[in-house]
Protein backbone atom coordinates (compact mmCIF):
# COMPACT_ATOMS: atom_id res chain seq x y z
CA UNK A 1 0.00 0.00 0.00
CA UNK A 2 1.01 3.71 -0.41
CA UNK A 3 2.20 5.14 3.02
CA UNK A 4 0.83 8.56 3.36
CA UNK A 5 2.92 11.57 1.55
CA UNK A 6 4.77 8.75 -0.58
CA UNK A 7 5.54 9.90 -3.94
CA UNK A 8 2.89 8.26 -6.64
CA UNK A 9 4.84 6.92 -9.71
CA UNK A 10 3.53 5.60 -12.75
CA UNK A 11 5.10 3.75 -15.39
CA UNK A 12 4.01 3.36 -18.85
CA UNK A 13 4.25 0.82 -21.23
CA UNK A 14 2.63 0.16 -24.69
CA UNK A 15 4.01 -3.53 -25.98
CA UNK A 16 1.57 -4.85 -29.46
CA UNK A 17 1.91 -8.25 -30.65
CA UNK A 18 3.06 -11.71 -28.42
CA UNK A 19 4.91 -11.20 -25.48
CA UNK A 20 7.77 -13.02 -24.71
CA UNK A 21 7.82 -16.77 -23.16
CA UNK A 22 9.63 -14.70 -20.09
CA UNK A 23 7.16 -11.82 -19.41
CA UNK A 24 5.13 -13.75 -16.44
CA UNK A 25 8.34 -13.36 -15.05
CA UNK A 26 8.62 -9.30 -15.74
CA UNK A 27 5.36 -9.14 -14.92
CA UNK A 28 5.86 -11.35 -11.14
CA UNK A 29 8.55 -8.81 -10.65
CA UNK A 30 6.11 -5.48 -11.43
CA UNK A 31 3.44 -7.21 -8.86
CA UNK A 32 6.15 -6.98 -6.20
CA UNK A 33 6.65 -3.40 -6.54
CA UNK A 34 3.35 -2.87 -5.00
CA UNK A 35 3.70 0.64 -4.38
CA UNK A 36 5.02 1.43 -8.38
CA UNK A 37 1.86 1.38 -10.57
CA UNK A 38 2.09 0.24 -14.24
CA UNK A 39 0.24 1.14 -17.09
CA UNK A 40 0.37 -0.96 -20.09
CA UNK A 41 -1.74 -0.88 -23.01
CA UNK A 42 -1.73 -3.71 -25.26
CA UNK A 43 -3.23 -5.80 -27.66
CA UNK A 44 -2.97 -8.75 -25.32
CA UNK A 45 -6.19 -9.56 -23.36
CA UNK A 46 -5.86 -9.28 -19.51
CA UNK A 47 -4.07 -12.29 -17.91
CA UNK A 48 -5.62 -13.68 -14.49
CA UNK A 49 -4.00 -12.98 -11.22
CA UNK A 50 -3.29 -9.23 -11.31
CA UNK A 51 -2.15 -7.11 -9.00
CA UNK A 52 -4.19 -3.57 -7.72
CA UNK A 53 -1.20 -1.42 -9.43
CA UNK A 54 -0.86 -3.14 -12.65
CA UNK A 55 -3.45 -1.05 -15.07
CA UNK A 56 -4.09 -3.24 -18.26
CA UNK A 57 -5.67 -1.54 -20.80
CA UNK A 58 -6.79 -3.53 -23.88
CA UNK A 59 -6.68 -1.41 -27.12
CA UNK A 60 -4.85 -1.51 -30.75
CA UNK A 61 -1.42 -0.59 -32.19
CA UNK A 62 -3.51 2.33 -34.60
CA UNK A 63 -5.34 3.64 -31.53
CA UNK A 64 -1.76 4.78 -29.75
CA UNK A 65 -0.27 5.60 -32.94
CA UNK A 66 -4.01 8.39 -33.66
CA UNK A 67 -2.68 9.24 -30.37
CA UNK A 68 0.53 10.15 -30.92
CA UNK A 69 0.16 11.57 -33.68
CA UNK A 70 -2.10 14.05 -32.61
CA UNK A 71 0.30 15.16 -29.40
CA UNK A 72 3.43 15.49 -31.93
CA UNK A 73 1.86 17.65 -34.53
CA UNK A 74 2.53 15.17 -37.47
CA UNK A 75 2.21 11.68 -38.87
CA UNK A 76 5.03 9.98 -37.08
CA UNK A 77 6.68 7.03 -39.05
CA UNK A 78 5.69 4.20 -36.70
CA UNK A 79 5.18 1.24 -39.44
CA UNK A 80 5.65 -1.61 -36.55
CA UNK A 81 5.57 -1.54 -32.92
CA UNK A 82 9.58 -1.22 -31.88
CA UNK A 83 9.31 2.28 -33.39
CA UNK A 84 8.02 3.37 -29.40
CA UNK A 85 11.24 2.96 -28.24
CA UNK A 86 12.03 6.58 -29.87
CA UNK A 87 8.73 8.03 -28.45
CA UNK A 88 9.05 6.95 -25.10
CA UNK A 89 9.71 10.30 -24.11
CA UNK A 90 5.97 11.45 -25.07
CA UNK A 91 3.93 9.37 -23.37
CA UNK A 92 3.28 11.55 -20.45
CA UNK A 93 1.19 14.04 -23.03
CA UNK A 94 0.15 10.92 -24.81
CA UNK A 95 -1.51 8.97 -21.54
CA UNK A 96 -2.11 12.13 -19.92
CA UNK A 97 -5.59 11.24 -18.84
CA UNK A 98 -4.49 7.63 -16.88
CA UNK A 99 -1.96 9.39 -14.81
CA UNK A 100 -2.54 12.86 -14.20
CA UNK A 101 -2.82 12.01 -10.37
CA UNK A 102 0.70 10.83 -9.92
CA UNK A 103 3.58 13.17 -8.75
CA UNK A 104 6.16 10.83 -11.47
CA UNK A 105 5.11 9.32 -14.59
CA UNK A 106 8.22 7.28 -16.64
CA UNK A 107 8.72 4.51 -19.12
CA UNK A 108 10.33 1.12 -18.56
CA UNK A 109 11.03 -2.16 -20.85
CA UNK A 110 9.82 -5.47 -20.37
CA UNK A 111 13.18 -7.02 -20.98
CA UNK A 112 14.24 -6.40 -17.68
CA UNK A 113 13.71 -8.45 -13.80
CA UNK A 114 12.73 -5.59 -11.01
CA UNK A 115 14.03 -5.63 -7.48
CA UNK A 116 12.76 -3.43 -5.32
CA UNK A 117 12.03 -0.25 -6.97
CA UNK A 118 11.18 2.28 -3.89
CA UNK A 119 14.52 0.64 -2.52
CA UNK A 120 16.64 2.94 -4.77
CA UNK A 121 13.95 5.34 -5.87
CA UNK A 122 14.35 7.19 -2.55
CA UNK A 123 12.09 9.96 -1.68
CA UNK A 124 14.70 12.42 -0.95
CA UNK A 125 15.65 11.68 -4.62
CA UNK A 126 11.85 12.43 -5.89
CA UNK A 127 11.71 15.92 -3.74
CA UNK A 128 15.14 17.14 -5.27
CA UNK A 129 15.21 15.52 -8.56
CA UNK A 130 12.85 16.72 -11.59
CA UNK A 131 14.83 13.40 -13.93
CA UNK A 132 15.51 10.20 -12.07
CA UNK A 133 17.73 7.97 -14.56
CA UNK A 134 18.82 8.18 -17.99
CA UNK A 135 18.92 5.25 -19.97
CA UNK A 136 15.47 4.55 -22.07
CA UNK A 137 14.97 0.93 -19.90
CA UNK A 138 13.96 3.16 -16.86
CA UNK A 139 13.46 6.38 -16.76
CA UNK A 140 10.86 8.79 -14.17
CA UNK A 141 9.63 12.36 -14.82
CA UNK A 142 8.25 14.99 -12.68
CA UNK A 143 4.40 15.23 -13.54
CA UNK A 144 4.33 18.68 -14.69
CA UNK A 145 3.09 20.18 -17.98
CA UNK A 146 6.44 21.36 -18.78
CA UNK A 147 8.03 17.89 -18.24
CA UNK A 148 5.44 15.82 -20.43
CA UNK A 149 6.03 17.70 -22.97
CA UNK A 150 9.75 18.31 -22.73
CA UNK A 151 10.35 16.03 -25.77
CA UNK A 152 9.35 19.07 -27.74
CA UNK A 153 12.27 20.63 -26.74
CA UNK A 154 15.02 22.46 -28.76
CA UNK A 155 18.50 21.21 -28.31
CA UNK A 156 20.85 24.21 -29.86
CA UNK A 157 19.31 25.06 -32.53
CA UNK A 158 17.45 22.00 -33.61
CA UNK A 159 14.33 20.19 -32.73
CA UNK A 160 15.22 16.64 -32.45
CA UNK A 161 11.76 14.28 -31.91
CA UNK A 162 10.84 16.15 -35.42
CA UNK A 163 14.06 13.78 -36.66
CA UNK A 164 13.33 10.68 -34.39
CA UNK A 165 9.67 11.03 -34.94
CA UNK A 166 9.85 10.21 -38.76
CA UNK A 167 12.73 8.16 -38.71
CA UNK A 168 12.41 4.95 -40.10
CA UNK A 169 15.15 3.26 -37.54
CA UNK A 170 14.97 4.24 -33.98
CA UNK A 171 17.98 6.51 -33.35
CA UNK A 172 18.18 6.90 -29.52
CA UNK A 173 16.23 9.71 -28.81
CA UNK A 174 14.99 8.44 -25.16
CA UNK A 175 18.04 8.01 -23.98
CA UNK A 176 21.00 10.23 -26.43
CA UNK A 177 22.80 6.87 -26.08
CA UNK A 178 23.94 7.67 -30.18
CA UNK A 179 24.20 10.99 -30.03
CA UNK A 180 24.42 14.69 -28.10
CA UNK A 181 20.40 15.74 -29.64
CA UNK A 182 19.02 12.85 -27.14
CA UNK A 183 16.62 13.33 -24.44
CA UNK A 184 18.27 13.23 -21.57
CA UNK A 185 20.12 16.95 -23.20
CA UNK A 186 16.78 18.55 -23.86
CA UNK A 187 16.08 18.18 -20.24
CA UNK A 188 19.22 19.53 -18.70
CA UNK A 189 19.37 22.66 -21.54
CA UNK A 190 15.61 23.32 -20.04
CA UNK A 191 17.16 23.56 -16.54
CA UNK A 192 15.61 20.69 -15.01
CA UNK A 193 18.20 18.55 -12.28
CA UNK A 194 18.59 15.04 -13.83
CA UNK A 195 20.12 12.29 -11.46
CA UNK A 196 21.71 9.27 -12.53
CA UNK A 197 22.97 6.50 -10.61
CA UNK A 198 24.04 2.95 -11.74
CA UNK A 199 21.27 1.46 -9.62
CA UNK A 200 20.80 -1.38 -12.16
CA UNK A 201 22.43 -4.09 -14.18
CA UNK A 202 22.98 -3.33 -18.03
CA UNK A 203 24.23 -6.49 -19.17
CA UNK A 204 26.21 -6.55 -22.44
CA UNK A 205 24.56 -7.44 -25.45
CA UNK A 206 27.72 -8.39 -27.56
CA UNK A 207 28.97 -11.11 -24.85
CA UNK A 208 27.80 -14.23 -23.93
CA UNK A 209 28.34 -14.49 -20.07
CA UNK A 210 26.81 -11.45 -18.24
CA UNK A 211 28.84 -8.55 -18.42
CA UNK A 212 27.62 -5.10 -16.78
CA UNK A 213 29.40 -1.54 -16.40
CA UNK A 214 30.68 -0.65 -12.57
CA UNK A 215 33.25 1.76 -11.80
CA UNK A 216 35.82 2.21 -9.35
CA UNK A 217 37.07 6.21 -8.70
CA UNK A 218 35.48 7.25 -11.57
CA UNK A 219 37.03 4.83 -14.05
CA UNK A 220 34.80 2.73 -16.27
CA UNK A 221 34.97 -1.04 -16.00
CA UNK A 222 33.29 -4.90 -16.90
CA UNK A 223 32.15 -6.56 -13.91
CA UNK A 224 31.69 -10.64 -14.30
CA UNK A 225 27.86 -11.63 -12.88
CA UNK A 226 28.02 -15.62 -12.79
CA UNK A 227 23.97 -15.10 -12.25
CA UNK A 228 21.34 -13.01 -11.00
CA UNK A 229 19.29 -14.27 -8.67
CA UNK A 230 15.35 -13.02 -8.23
CA UNK A 231 13.51 -13.48 -4.29
CA UNK A 232 10.44 -12.66 -3.55
CA UNK A 233 10.95 -9.14 -5.12
CA UNK A 234 15.00 -8.26 -4.64
CA UNK A 235 16.99 -8.56 -7.17
CA UNK A 236 20.67 -9.70 -6.80
CA UNK A 237 23.91 -10.33 -8.80
CA UNK A 238 26.86 -12.75 -7.81
CA UNK A 239 29.63 -11.61 -9.24
CA UNK A 240 32.83 -13.41 -10.18
CA UNK A 241 35.49 -13.40 -7.35
CA UNK A 242 32.90 -11.98 -4.92
CA UNK A 243 31.15 -13.75 -2.27
CA UNK A 244 28.55 -11.07 -1.37
CA UNK A 245 25.46 -10.96 -3.28
CA UNK A 246 24.93 -6.82 -4.88
CA UNK A 247 21.76 -6.02 -4.69
CA UNK A 248 20.29 -3.81 -7.94
CA UNK A 249 16.74 -2.43 -8.83
CA UNK A 250 16.68 -3.95 -12.17
CA UNK A 251 18.88 -6.16 -14.44
CA UNK A 252 18.44 -5.27 -18.27
CA UNK A 253 18.66 -8.09 -20.26
CA UNK A 254 18.29 -6.22 -23.82
CA UNK A 255 18.96 -8.34 -27.06
CA UNK A 256 18.78 -11.68 -25.68
CA UNK A 257 16.56 -14.92 -26.25
CA UNK A 258 15.57 -16.06 -22.52
CA UNK A 259 14.18 -19.26 -21.98
CA UNK A 260 12.31 -19.77 -19.44
CA UNK A 261 12.19 -22.95 -17.36
CA UNK A 262 10.53 -21.30 -14.14
CA UNK A 263 8.13 -23.03 -12.31
CA UNK A 264 8.25 -20.94 -9.22
CA UNK A 265 8.22 -17.53 -9.60
CA UNK A 266 8.62 -15.90 -6.42
CA UNK A 267 12.46 -16.85 -6.29
CA UNK A 268 14.76 -17.67 -8.91
CA UNK A 269 17.85 -17.76 -10.90
CA UNK A 270 19.55 -15.93 -14.05
CA UNK A 271 21.93 -17.52 -15.87
CA UNK A 272 23.25 -17.29 -19.64
CA UNK A 273 20.52 -17.27 -21.55
CA UNK A 274 17.54 -19.03 -19.09
CA UNK A 275 15.14 -18.10 -16.11
CA UNK A 276 15.76 -21.51 -13.92
CA UNK A 277 14.95 -21.88 -10.20
CA UNK A 278 17.19 -24.95 -10.08
CA UNK A 279 20.78 -23.86 -11.24
CA UNK A 280 22.55 -27.37 -10.82
CA UNK A 281 19.96 -28.73 -13.18
CA UNK A 282 21.26 -26.61 -16.08
CA UNK A 283 24.61 -26.49 -15.29
CA UNK A 284 26.29 -28.91 -17.94
CA UNK A 285 27.99 -28.68 -20.90
CA UNK A 286 25.24 -29.45 -23.47
CA UNK A 287 22.52 -27.01 -22.59
CA UNK A 288 25.26 -24.28 -21.98
CA UNK A 289 26.65 -25.17 -26.19
CA UNK A 290 22.66 -24.69 -26.75
CA UNK A 291 22.23 -21.38 -25.04
CA UNK A 292 25.48 -20.38 -26.92
CA UNK A 293 24.19 -21.27 -30.36
CA UNK A 294 20.73 -19.61 -29.66
CA UNK A 295 22.92 -16.27 -28.49
CA UNK A 296 25.34 -16.69 -31.91
CA UNK A 297 22.12 -16.68 -33.98
CA UNK A 298 20.19 -13.62 -32.70
CA UNK A 299 23.56 -11.65 -32.56
CA UNK A 300 24.25 -12.40 -36.56
CA UNK A 301 20.27 -10.92 -37.08
CA UNK A 302 21.23 -8.06 -35.01
CA UNK A 303 24.49 -6.77 -36.81
CA UNK A 304 22.55 -7.62 -40.03
CA UNK A 305 19.95 -4.72 -38.87
CA UNK A 306 22.26 -2.89 -37.23
CA UNK A 307 24.36 -2.14 -40.51
CA UNK A 308 20.95 -1.57 -42.29
CA UNK A 309 19.72 1.08 -39.79
CA UNK A 310 23.45 2.53 -39.84
CA UNK A 311 23.04 3.28 -43.65
CA UNK A 312 19.74 4.22 -43.25
CA UNK A 313 20.24 7.29 -40.67
CA UNK A 314 23.48 8.37 -42.70
CA UNK A 315 21.29 8.91 -45.61
CA UNK A 316 18.16 10.77 -43.73
CA UNK A 317 20.95 13.08 -41.97
CA UNK A 318 23.13 13.79 -45.00
CA UNK A 319 20.00 14.59 -47.01
CA UNK A 320 19.31 17.14 -44.58
CA UNK A 321 22.86 18.28 -43.90
CA UNK A 322 23.12 16.97 -40.55
CA UNK A 323 26.17 15.24 -41.08
CA UNK A 324 28.37 18.42 -41.26
CA UNK A 325 27.52 18.69 -37.20
CA UNK A 326 29.83 16.21 -35.08
CA UNK A 327 27.35 15.74 -32.95
CA UNK A 328 23.97 14.00 -35.22
CA UNK A 329 27.22 11.91 -36.76
CA UNK A 330 26.95 10.31 -33.56
CA UNK A 331 23.68 9.24 -34.03
CA UNK A 332 25.17 7.29 -36.99
CA UNK A 333 28.33 6.18 -35.86
CA UNK A 334 28.52 6.18 -31.86
CA UNK A 335 30.43 7.73 -29.63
Amino acid sequence: YLEDNMTKIALIIPYFGKFSATFPLWLESAKANSTVDFFIYTDTPVPSGLTDNIKWTVTDFESVKKRINEKSGFKVNLKNPYRLCDMKPCYGDVFYNDIKDYDFWGFCDVDLIFGDIRKFVREEDASSYDKIQELGHFVLLRNTDALRTAYKGKYIKETPYKIAFRSKYNIGFDEGGEGEYGFPNIVKSMGYKSLFRRDFFDVKTDEFLFKHKAYNDGKAYLKHAEYFLYDNGRLYAKNQNEDALEERMYVHLQGRIMQNYVKDKKKFYIIPNAFVNDMEEYNNKEFIENQLKIYKNKMKATKKYRIKRKLYIATMLLLKGKLLDKNWRLYVFGG
